[in-house]
């Protein structure tokens, strides 16, 4: 091969890159050094961390006033979202009793717990305005406990027990004529006690053959009412329709022709 084909195919690359230089070394024919054949060295870049090492940054080093502000506002957003005494670790409570062991006399923590004491008030009279009671006295052990000695809690307590005095002195059922008025309080909370007197009226509707009328608060609680009455007569049928209306009660009338 001619020493101008050499230089011709060492020069020229299937890629289209430009020639490469050579030149004859000590007059050896057919021998050559290439020179500037070689790919441009790559750019140097900065090394990246790694994620381990970006999540094991320490944060940053808080003074105690701005730890204390933090738990202070973590507090108050766990009091928003009636996060009051769970979940563990992510509550209110814990939150501000935690300010309370370095500034006792913190006001804006004390205030949050009784902040608290006052939500779980709120959640009892609610219970018990249901006829709830023990729901209602669990809400206040709560409260107690948060704000031990809190005179609205312990008032409150007061009033359930003689609210639960009056309905178990209360009759279910009170009969004038052909009306027989339902202890609301009872009927509210579905008491045993209505339950047992709702059989026996439904026994001697039976032996009457009377048609009854339910008169309720709400359909789904005369619905309830008619409900226990057929369950005290069963294998009968037992006549009767329901309306809306209050106080609570139930009017027998003539047997339909």
């Amino acid at each position: 091969m001619s020493e101008t084909k050499v230089m011709h195919e060492l020069g020229h690359t299937a890629t289209g890159r430009a020639p490469c230089r050579w030149r004859m070394l000590g007059g050896m024919t057919g021998l050559a050094l290439l020179l500037g054949c070689s790919s441009p060295a790559p750019t140097p870049t900065a090394p990246q961390p790694s994620p381990a090492a970006v999540e094991a940054a320490p944060e940053p080093i808080l003074t105690r006033e701005e730890r204390l502000e933090r738990w202070l506002d973590e507090g108050d957003r766990a009091l928003s979202a009636d996060r009051l005494l769970s979940p563990l670790g992510d509550n209110a409570h814990d939150r501000y009793r935690a300010v309370l062991i370095y500034e006792p006399e913190n006001t804006r923590a004390i205030s949050g717990l009784q902040a608290i004491a006052l939500r779980y008030l709120d959640l009892a009279r609610s219970a018990a305005a249901r006829s709830a009671f023990s729901q209602a006295l669990g809400y206040l052990d709560l409260a107690a406990s948060v704000d031990p000695g809190n005179p609205l809690v312990a008032d409150f307590r007061g009033d359930i027990q003689r609210q639960q005095e009056r309905l178990h002195s209360a009759s279910p059922l009170t009969q004038d004529g052909q009306v027989v008025q339902l202890n609301g309080e009872l009927l509210r909370q579905r008491a045993d006690r209505l339950v047992g007197e709702l059989h026996e009226l439904a026994r001697r509707v039976r032996d009457g053959g009377d048609f009854v009328l339910i008169v309720a608060r709400t359909d789904a609680e005369g619905r309830w009412v008619y409900q226990q009455m057929r369950d005290g007569v069963p294998g009968y049928l037992l006549r009767g329709d329901i309306k809306l209306g209050s106080p609570p009660r139930i009017e027998l009338l003539p047997p339909l022709e």
